[in-house]
């Protein structure tokens, strides 16, 4: 009896190894039939792997637009069967939170290209780290002379610009942190003013950080949506009267040794501005500037957002607002051609170079 029962167990375990052995085999062994035919291109991945600090979308591509991707998040090798990769979507790799402290996640998309009288391409690995950091946190860098980009933890991009008189915060994202504390790092004591390019949460979130003591300007359009994210902050009706100010179209701000003009660009909101440095040249578009992006990768990725989300952040004003920044320059040029033309005082020639 205890023999038979020995054997059974025996048995019973070979089984089990056979059956983890075969399980294994199905998901990190060889793929399955790999068809004929030439060979497809392995599929590539943009971005290409590699550490985020916020939830990153990924677009999958291959060489033969008649191809298929199939791929896994899993690590398991893909098969006709996995998941069909849609470009007009977006794969997304979410990072996580445990309250306010930021957890670090890790990815693996394992990908094959699959078509009819073609071999199976090679499948591709890639690995991707989501590592968030806590709600509360903020990092920068200076950018440009006098121009320093904020970062929240979800990626939320901020630019403080500074002249000799004031400095400017564009955007205030949407952490939870004490924004006006970190940036008083770097205005030296200077008063701060306050410019939204438009009135979308990851835009206004920490606008009632500033708004007791700093002036916020904003679009027309999108100024109700301010006042009601102030108000459900429990900011007072008189604070929102006396320092939230409506942006005019082509609005300066001067703030000492540089100009900020301010252009409407209605399309991602009705109230959208962008906000051109005249010294620098530069343009800060917030969510109006998919435009600017033309390489052919990230205009697929533009596309493919499109799609997902219904909307197109607006190309129509595009031209308008080019022709007012070169407007602009052109009148600074003039402006300086004219002094030198009128400029009367005598001036010092150099004398002819002696052999």
């Amino acid at each position: 009896m205890a023999h038979t029962t020995t054997l059974g167990r025996r048995r019973g375990l070979g089984l089990l190894v056979l059956s983890l052995v075969a399980l294994a085999s199905a998901q990190f062994g060889p793929p399955p039939p790999q068809g004929s035919g030439p060979k497809l291109a392995p599929v590539t991945a943009f971005p290409a792997g590699g550490t985020f600090p916020t939830t990153e979308s990924v677009t999958l591509l291959d060489a033969d637009a008649g191809a298929t991707i199939h791929y896994t998040l899993d690590g398991s090798v893909p098969t006709a069967k996995s998941p069909a990769y849609d470009p007009a979507q977006l794969l997304f790799l979410t990072g996580f939170y445990d309250g306010d402290h930021g957890i670090k996640a890790g990815y693996t998309i394992r990908a094959v290209a699959i078509e009819d009288g073609h071999t199976n391409s090679a499948v591709s690995h890639f690995e991707y780290v989501i590592d968030r950091r806590d709600r509360t946190s903020y990092v920068s860098e200076e950018i440009l002379p006098g121009v320093r980009m904020i970062r929240d933890s979800d990626n939320d991009k901020m630019f403080l610009i500074k002249g000799t008189k004031k400095a400017v915060l564009i955007d205030s994202g949407e952490g939870r942190g004490a924004l006006k504390t970190y940036l008083s790092r770097f205005t030296g004591g200077l008063p701060l003013a306050v410019i939204f390019t438009h009135n979308h949460g990851d835009h206004i979130g920490q606008a009632d950080q500033f708004v007791r003591t700093s002036d916020e300007l904003i679009g027309a359009p999108d100024r109700a949506g301010l006042v009601r994210f102030l108000k459900s902050r429990g900011i007072p009706d008189g604070v929102i009267a006396q320092h939230v100010k409506t942006a005019q179209d082509g609005e300066r701000v001067d703030i000492g040794g540089r100009s900020l003009v301010l252009y409407a660009a209605p399309g991602h909101t009705p109230g959208s501005m962008v906000i051109f440095d005249l010294k620098t040249g530069n343009l800060f578009s917030g969510d109006a500037g998919d435009w600017m992006l033309t390489s052919s990768k990230i205009v697929g990725e533009r596309n493919r957002r499109q799609s997902y989300f219904g909307f197109y952040d607006n190309a129509y004003n595009v031209p308008r607002v080019l022709l007012l920044m070169a407007w602009e320059v052109a009148l600074q040029l003039g402006g300086q051609l004219h002094a030198w033309a009128t400029d009367r005082r005598p001036r010092i020639r150099p004398h002819p170079r002696r052999r």
